[in-house]
């Protein structure tokens, strides 16, 4: 951890912190939100969000607070008020996460989400109307039992049982498992299996 600030701040183009860590670890102390003597990961990811959000050196600045993404005040000004919104972290791997991409760090828009979803959840992933649910390239192509590049394939061709998204779904955060309909991917395993008697 302190080996981690002292790179981060002798390295202004990544934006990280100014101090090797001390700071961080006695602001904890004070607000009894430390762990062994170190901040614990929800304050960490408390100040990395202000940092995203507010300090322009930040690596992350550009795609956070140039294009107006904000931490609110209440928060901003309140570590303790932050997490009495969003509580602690379910596990300790879990990372903050905005439920609306376009809405800033503020109550209602925040949650705890696993690595994976995080993931799942950036801005420039191409979500797809599926059975009437939004779900993924790599998810649909799971479901219908063919790989990712098959599916993206389909899609350019037209044919693929699914539509793209203008927009990620507001609940993409839920966990559903996608329920196909046969008669809809009727069509779609019979030109497969015409495009496998064309290759033999």
């Amino acid at each position: 951890m302190l080996e981690q600030s002292l790179v981060l701040a002798l390295s202004s183009d990544q934006g990280g912190s100014r101090s090797c860590g001390c700071l961080a670890r006695d602001v904890a102390r004070v607000h009894g939100h430390a762990q062994g003597g170190q901040p614990s990961t929800e304050y960490m990811c408390w100040l990395g969000a202000k940092k995203r959000c507010n300090n322009p050196a930040n690596s992350s600045y550009q795609i956070y607070g140039a294009r107006g993404i904000r931490m609110c005040r209440r928060w901003s000004e309140s570590f303790q008020a932050f997490l009495k919104d969003v509580g602690r972290k379910p596990n300790p791997s879990w990372t903050l996460d905005r439920i609306d991409p376009d809405r800033g760090y503020e109550p209602g828009n925040c949650v705890w989400v696993p690595p994976i979803v995080q993931a799942r959840n950036k801005r420039t992933t191409q979500w797809y109307e599926f059975e009437g649910q939004p779900a993924l390239i790599g998810d649909i192509a799971r479901f219908l039992g063919v790989s990712r590049h098959y599916a993206l394939n389909l899609e350019r061709r037209g044919l693929l049982p699914a539509r793209r998204m203008p927009k990620a779904p507001a609940h993409k955060l839920m966990g559903c498992s996608l329920v196909l309909d046969l008669n809809q991917t009727e069509p779609f395993l019979a030109e497969r299996q015409n495009n496998g008697a064309n290759h033999a």
